[in-house]
């Protein structure tokens, strides 16, 4: 089914794009690992969707019930203003500076209408034959429409000379190749006019580069990153590009750092009323100070995720370290992991591994059994520790003077800091030999300890891995 969209001149110039929220977020940055339930189903009613809140800290909702748009005004702790709107069965919402609403209203009366501030009355500005699941508008102010029911994306130009839209993404047939949506859902714009999409049934996450009509599969089904989505509905993009998206089929919030992927909330794998759990969460906002908050559907009220931290420690150790004594670090430090090199490491073990070694800052290191410095160590943020280089021969980070590689099905080490490596599967470059350390994780053993190299199904010498906050 095609969809005609239809969008009117407006007299107000208005930087839409940078009416959001886009925290400044460090990699290192945390939340609480709870959330607090801002507003219950006694004030939003059944099933919220859309959210936006502004750089005022202004909170806006659709009231998908009554045909509402409720109001928070600078984050207030009771709902300040409703809008009348008689939307009813609203998908989505974006917001301008001076509080002016795009509201979805697709699904009865095919359009969406923009509430002015200060007003009662609205306008339609744009002509829709089905709802639009995600609204958008970037820094240019042109305007993206979702549509789940025509898998398609569509943008009119803010100067266009024409009142039709174009295709940017889909073909309007559902499938799983890159120039294919599935039942897309939110959509986000960056400042590069990358478009960012929540392929819902595909279950994985596209980005479409400005004029581009294939895609890039950056999460979920097909990215190099392994990362089990289901029906994505929503992605927000931080001030450093950092990704974060609403998961809803597996009920949680995450979000995509250097090395992979974490979870925020929901993360016990179940469904839930409990503050550590949501059910069909749908979309997510920031507020001007970084906290998160949820349309948590299933459950009909918002969560509030707090944010905690949003720097990283300074590191007390730069570069590989030589016959470190490990005994000698700041206090704080703790051993969570070793085990001989005839160990295997890999998928199966690593998720209890990385469990047990959960604080910021990690320390990779391996020495003789039954010594106790440590032949060969490095310390770095977790993010950086644990950047994900797959199975690619030559990648390496660099953080903290030291090149760092991870993937949890190839190997796990470091390199003296701009210094090459040749991964096959582990690093067997010779050069500065001794600042090299290289685990398998291919589910087996190995593989190097420094100058000590081919360690598969050694006894003699261990892995160990120390953490601190």
């Amino acid at each position: 089914m095609k969809i005609w969209i239809l969008i009117t001149i407006m007299a107000i110039q208005h930087e839409l794009g940078i009416s959001l929220n886009q925290s400044k977020l460090s990699s290192c940055a945390k939340w609480s690992d709870v959330a607090v339930t801002f507003a219950d189903q006694s004030c939003i009613g059944l099933q919220p969707t859309g959210i936006f809140i502004n750089s005022q800290n202004n909170i806006f909702v659709t009231e998908r019930q009554y045909g509402q748009i409720l109001v928070w005004y600078n984050e207030s702790s009771h709902c300040n203003e409703t809008l009348m709107t008689n939307v009813t069965d609203s998908w989505s919402l974006f917001g301008t500076e001076n509080n002016d609403i795009y509201i979805d209203n697709g699904l009865h009366k095919n359009r969406v209408e923009r509430w002015l501030w200060n007003s009662s009355a609205s306008k339609s500005v744009m002509e829709t034959s089905s709802s639009c699941t995600g609204l958008f508008a970037d820094i240019d102010n042109n305007l993206y429409c979702s549509s789940a029911e025509t898998h398609s994306i569509y943008k009119l130009e803010h100067n266009s000379s024409t009142l039709l839209p174009r295709v940017i993404a889909g073909t309007g047939c559902p499938g799983p190749l890159m120039n294919m949506l599935g039942h897309p859902y939110g959509i986000f714009v960056d400042k590069d006019f990358r478009l960012h999409v929540a392929d819902s049934h595909n279950n994985r996450i596209q980005c479409f580069g400005r004029g581009e009509t294939n895609g890039i599969t950056i999460a979920g089904f097909g990215a190099e990153v392994v990362l089990i989505l289901a029906r994505p509905t929503s992605i927000v993009l931080d001030g450093d590009d950092y990704m974060f998206i609403v998961d809803s089929g597996n009920h949680r919030i995450i979000r995509l750092v250097p090395s992979g992927f974490e979870c925020l909330l929901g993360c016990t794998g179940t469904t839930g009323t409990a503050p550590n759990q949501l059910t069909h969460p749908h979309a997510m906002a920031f507020d001007k100070n970084g906290n998160i908050f949820v349309t948590d559907s299933g459950n009909h009220r918002i969560q509030k995720l707090h944010l905690t931290r949003n720097t990283c420690h300074s590191l007390t150790l730069a570069g590989v370290q030589l016959n470190l004594n490990p005994t000698l670090l700041p206090s704080g430090w703790s051993l969570c992991y070793s085990a001989t090199y005839a160990t295997a490491m890999g998928t199966s073990s690593l998720p209890m591994i990385l469990s047990s070694c959960n604080r910021t800052n990690l320390l990779l290191g391996c020495r003789p059994v039954g010594k106790v410095n440590l032949t060969i160590a490095a310390i770095g943020h977790r993010n950086d520790v644990l950047y994900n280089c797959g199975s690619l021969s030559s990648c390496t980070h660099i953080a903290n003077g030291v090149g760092w590689y991870y993937s949890d099905s190839y190997s796990w080490g470091f390199v003296s800091g701009c210094d090459n490596v040749i991964r096959n599967h582990c690093d067997t470059e010779s050069t500065n030999a001794i600042y090299r350390l290289c685990w398998h994780t291919k589910n087996d053993g190995g593989y190097r300890c420094g100058l000590a190299t081919g360690l598969n199904g050694n006894t003699l010498w261990e892995k160990v891995i120390y953490h601190t906050n």
